[in-house]
This record gives C-alpha cells, sequence and structure tokens, in this order.
C-alpha cells in the first residue's frame, strides 16, 4: 500500500513538472494562460500609409473631393463634390451637369461682378458660403441666369450696399442675406418664390423691399431685426409667414398687398 501511494506521488510530480513549461505557473500565484503570437499574422510588407491597397490614385491638381452636407454632385459620386477653379472662383457641377454652382470667391475686388460662365458653363447657382464674411465687398452684380442664392451665400457681407437680384431666380435660401447691416437696397424679380428663414435676418438699414405674385413662402425670422424696414410689398396670394418674420421692425411697418 505505501509502495502504491509513494507510486502515485511520483507520478504527481512529473506531471506537475511536464506541465509547467507549458503555460502555468507556480502554486500561490494566478494560474493564467499564456498566449502566442503567430508569427504569420502580420504581413511584413504591410504598410499602413499604403494607401494603393484602398483607393485608386487621384491626379489632386485636377481633382479635388470636399464633403458637402447638403446635397450631392452624381457625377462625382455619393456625397462628394467635383470642385474645379476658375479665375477668382471655386465651383461645381450642377445636379444635371449642364451649369455651374459658385462655391467661393477667392477675389480681392469692392464691387464684384459674377460671371456668366465659368469654363465655358453657365453659372445657374450661388451655392451656399459663396461670400460669406466678405465684409470688403460692397456691390454685387449677379449674371442673368441663375435660378437660386444659397443658404449663407452672402451671411455677414457686413459692407454691402445694395444688390439687383436678376429675373428668374426663384430661391432666396435661409440667411442668404443674414448680417448685411448695411443692405439698404435689394430689387428682387417677380420670379422669387421662396424667402427662407432668416434670410434678411438683422439687415439692419434696409428700409423697403418688393416682391411679386409668385412669392409663396416667407421663412421664419426672415426679416428679424430689420430694424428701419419701413415697407414691404408682398402678393394677396402669399400662402405662408413663418414665425417671427417681422420680429423687431418697426411698430409703423407697412405691410401692402396689392389688388
Amino acid at each position: 500500500m505505501k509502495r502504491c501511494l509513494a507510486l502515485l506521488c511520483v507520478l504527481l510530480i512529473c506531471l506537475v513538472a511536464w506541465e509547467a513549461p507549458c503555460g502555468f505557473v507556480a502554486l500561490g500565484e494566478e494560474n493564467i494562460e499564456e498566449e502566442e503570437w503567430d508569427d504569420g499574422f502580420w504581413d511584413d510588407e504591410f504598410e499602413f500609409d499604403d494607401e494603393d491597397e484602398f483607393m485608386d490614385e487621384e491626379d489632386e491638381d485636377s481633382f479635388n473631393i470636399l464633403k458637402d452636407p447638403f446635397s450631392a454632385n452624381d457625377l462625382a459620386g455619393e456625397d462628394k463634390i467635383d470642385v474645379r477653379t476658375c479665375g477668382d472662383y471655386q465651383y461645381c457641377l450642377t445636379e444635371d451637369g449642364l451649369g455651374a454652382r459658385t462655391l467661393s470667391y477667392q477675389g480681392q475686388e469692392k464691387d464684384v461682378v459674377v460671371p456668366q460662365t465659368l469654363d465655358g458653363l453657365p453659372v445657374v447657382e450661388i451655392g451656399e458660403f459663396t461670400f460669406n464674411f466678405r465684409d470688403d465687398i460692397e456691390t454685387i452684380q449677379l449674371p442673368e441666369g441663375i435660378t437660386s442664392i444659397g443658404n449663407m451665400a452672402f451671411f455677414k457681407c457686413s459692407s454691402l450696399r445694395s444688390i439687383v437680384i436678376p429675373e428668374g431666380v426663384m430661391v432666396l435660401d435661409q440667411s442668404c442675406f443674414a448680417g448685411c447691416e448695411a443692405l439698404a437696397e435689394v430689387a428682387v424679380p417677380d420670379t422669387v418664390e421662396t424667402v427662407g428663414d432668416f434670410a434678411f435676418l438683422a439687415c439692419s438699414r434696409l428700409t423697403e423691399i418688393a416682391f411679386g405674385e409668385n412669392l409663396k413662402r416667407i421663412g421664419q425670422g426672415a426679416f428679424q431685426l430689420c430694424v428701419e424696414l419701413k415697407k414691404i410689398v408682398l402678393p394677396k396670394d402669399l400662402e405662408e409667414i413663418g414665425a417671427d418674420a417681422f420680429t423687431e421692425t418697426p411698430e409703423d411697418l407697412e405691410i401692402v398687398h396689392p389688388g
């Protein structure tokens, strides 16, 4: 019996000695199995900065990609626009690929004349943010043929005194002239259908403005803080006037509905 117990002890000692190199620690320490890395897991030739593994190389001088949170140019792919440069302007194609939408103005002129065409394409949209925060611009002449003035296109052009919006423009998008505190004269064509939210917010020197019979909507806060506005002409068939459209305008503001 004693000989059997001694034999079992020897076998147990041998077993412990054999298991220890395989990742087990001595009694009293945590029993943690060590992990071994597979030497073949990493490819020695792989580099994280090697973009050729993931994308085709583009010519950076002729093609630049910007993210556009509001729209996508179908010709450049979803959520991407093909940014081009012509003179003092950056622009992209319109959705149908037949016209140009301005994106930014890099010139230094105080009296700006927006061209009729860019690289032979007719300018049909003044895109969002094109002239925003340009406090050096005093006058702007827009080309015939544009149909919309985008979100914040002239935001905080604080020296802009007057502007003539050409026939054919249908949309004055939100905040397009907001903060143009020197703007005293705005000529609006009969084609305008929508005045967006806060479109003329804080145009503190604007005294009079008239809209044609096609106007359907005035957005919220559109003329808020126009503290010198004395007269506004609106069509009789206007469908919507947003909340606070005329908040903080003069108490004697004259709203005219011809007919």
